[in-house]
């Protein structure tokens, strides 16, 4: 980092995440002639889940202290971070983006079978078992599959619970991919029931490809997801209530359509790159 810096003549550092990201650029800042302002940006791991051990909470607090910007991609972590970390940091809101160019619905073969999806790194905090139990209600009423696209530690209850349900022939696990928008262009609906989100990134995604979501209403979800316009927001663990919303938009496509229309033009107008890099921008120039 430092030879980038000097090579490059950098005035700033934007660094994604405390540890070890903000720590790193500040020992860079130290050694280099340029002192570029570090800005980092806070996406919820380094809050939520390493910040919390008290082996780690020490250095992100520091890494927090030492920044000479922080922002945050929702606001409900940036008041989880003032109130558990830094009361006086002056946290700047400045959400998550899309390339609507680049995710966008495209027309592809698919067979008469509703799909549902699913998006995670399969930790517990995503209650990924909880999407196969919503999709065997689910199956009980109308003709569907579920595609459940990541991979991690919860992915084998989720395996072992689809054989117990019967589920596998209707059930495919497609592990991690780098290209979703394909496999977002067949999916109907898209289920994501955690007990915490900081932001809700796959959701938004999924709106971006007209695809209306149901979720949990937690953390920064809520900031992402219109509920009743672009999807629906229910209880942590409902897996009933959500199971029903599924039901409900599978079977009535014209809803499920104008749900998605909807859903791509609040993800366009409030979250497209040109707006929030504008916004980034402005918050460099501030530094100087």
């Amino acid at each position: 980092m430092k030879e980038v810096a000097e090579t490059y003549k950098l005035d700033l550092f934007h660094v994604h995440y405390t540890l070890p990201h903000t720590i790193s650029a500040y020992l860079a800042k130290l050694i280099s002639s340029r002192k570029p302002k570090i800005i980092t940006t806070l996406h919820g791991t380094d809050i939520h889940l390493i910040g919390l051990d008290p082996g780690y909470f020490p250095l992100v607090k520091f890494g927090l202290e030492i920044s000479d910007g922080v922002t945050a991609v929702s606001r409900s972590l940036k008041r989880i971070t003032e109130e558990k970390f830094c009361a006086n940091c002056k946290i700047k809101l400045i959400p998550n983006f899309i390339n609507p160019e680049y995710l966008k619905r495209k027309s592809v073969k698919k067979n008469k079978d509703k799909i549902i999806m699913h998006i995670s790194n399969f930790r517990p905090i995503k209650r990924t078992v909880d999407v196969i139990k919503i999709f065997n209600i689910v199956r009980h009423k109308t003709d569907a599959r579920l595609l459940m696209v990541g991979d991690g530690p919860e992915k084998n209850k989720c395996i072992k619970l689809a054989h117990k349900l019967k589920l596998t022939r209707h059930i495919t696990f497609l592990g991690n991919q780098k290209n979703i928008t394909e496999i977002l262009s067949k999916s109907d609906v898209f289920i994501l029931p955690s007990e915490n989100e900081s932001f809700g990134l796959t959701a938004l995604e999924a709106m971006t490809c007209e695809i209306p979501v149901i979720a949990s209403n937690a953390g920064g979800l809520p900031e992402v997801i219109k509920d009743g316009k672009t999807g629906y927001l229910l209880p942590v663990g409902d897996i009933k209530g959500m199971a029903q919303k599924a039901i409900e938009l599978l079977e009535h496509p014209v809803k499920r359509k104008k749900m998605g229309v909807l859903s791509r033009k609040h993800a366009i107008k409030k979250y497209s790159i040109e707006k929030i890099g504008a916004e980034y921008e402005r918050y460099y120039r501030s530094f100087f």
